[in-house]
């Protein structure tokens, strides 16, 4: 199951500006710029 999913995860996707879902989550993650808020 492990392999299927990151077959499926790796494609690049149009609403991503064909990035792949992974890429932008890391993106997201590890940017600095991003503000959380509590």
């Amino acid at each position: 199951i492990q392999e299927i999913q990151n077959k499926i995860n790796s494609r690049p996707r149009k609403r991503f500006d064909y990035e792949n879902p992974i890429f932008v989550m890391e993106k997201l993650l590890f940017n600095p710029k991003v503000a959380f808020v509590a």
